[in-house]
């Protein structure tokens, strides 16, 4: 990805943002005659979600005051806020330090069957046996299936996502329903 500033053309590296905040910092020591603003925070806010965007996680910090920091680390969460609605962050606003959350995979129901002679007694009393199924919610089928070896070993028969399978063959239905 590549950032343009001043008709200058950047890779987005952490190095080349520890060199635009340095940039930036220089700009903001010059003095303009005129009394115009720079740009300078708009600047350090864009370098700040950029890495954001890219680590993960930004700690903002070292513009001469904590007051600057903070406004600086609210500025940066408004334009977020703005900009990127969809995105969860993780807040910590003594330390100024942002955070992406990643995103939840959604988890399926698989359904497990077992054989006519396997039969386990599970810790809600139920049994699972021929009759009935029991329902692992995962991310995908394999997880399911590790979780099912990592509790009862090689003893069911097959694996089935909830909507393949006809139930009428199990009258005990679902017999207990856990996450892998």
């Amino acid at each position: 990805m590549k950032l343009k500033i001043d008709n200058k053309e950047f890779d987005l590296s952490l190095e080349h943002i520890q060199y635009l905040l340095a940039y930036v910092d220089l700009l903001s020591k010059q003095q303009d005659p005129q009394g115009r603003r720079r740009g300078k925070t708009t600047r350090l806010v864009d370098l700040y979600i950029q890495e954001l965007f890219i680590n993960g996680e930004v700690t903002i910090s070292d513009h001469g005051s904590i007051e600057e920091d903070r406004r600086i680390f609210q500025s940066v969460y408004h334009r977020i806020r703005y900009e990127h609605p969809k995105v969860e962050l993780r807040l910590n606003y003594s330390r100024l330090y942002f955070e992406i959350v990643p995103p939840k995979k959604s988890l399926l129901p698989y359904c497990f069957t077992c054989g006519q002679v396997h039969s386990h007694e599970l810790p809600n009393g139920n049994v699972w046996n021929k009759d009935s199924v029991l329902q692992v919610n995962a991310v995908d089928r394999a997880a399911a299936e590790e979780r099912v070896f990592s509790e009862f070993g090689a003893q069911w028969a097959f694996s089935y996502e909830k909507g393949e399978l006809d139930m009428s063959f199990y009258p005990d239905g679902v017999c207990l329903i856990i996450e892998a």
